[in-house]
């Protein structure tokens, strides 16, 4: 199953392990969105499960939740797919190309003050 099937499994929007995180309670006291570069949002102490295979078999774990507030803006999926993009691409040239995108879509939002 994929990361997002897995977050809106868990009732998100975003994509776990860039925008959205799970770590167990007090582990991090800050984290970052991998796409916009902000500080998340965080909730201590959430009870609840924080994979696909635990939603599925119903089971639930304490955990702390991080989740970017620009999660599932239009601005911020097209950001997640090209840093997804970097991640893959084979080709520096490409890679280059696509991170100027990525900057100029973030500082097009001024999330970056």
């Amino acid at each position: 199953m994929s990361d997002t099937a897995i977050t809106e499994a868990l009732g998100l929007k975003g994509m776990m392990g860039y925008d959205t995180f799970c770590p167990e309670p007090w582990t991090e006291e800050v984290m970052l969105c991998r796409v916009c570069g902000l500080d998340c949002d965080v909730m201590r102490d959430v009870v609840g499960p924080t994979s696909f295979g635990g939603a599925m078999a119903k089971k639930a774990r304490k955990h702390d939740l991080f989740t970017c507030a620009y999660r599932g803006k239009a601005w911020h999926e097209q950001a997640l797919r090209l840093v997804k993009g970097i991640e893959d691409c084979p080709s520096p040239t490409l890679k280059r190309i696509m991170q100027g995108d990525l900057q100029q879509i973030i500082e097009s939002q001024e999330v970056m003050e």
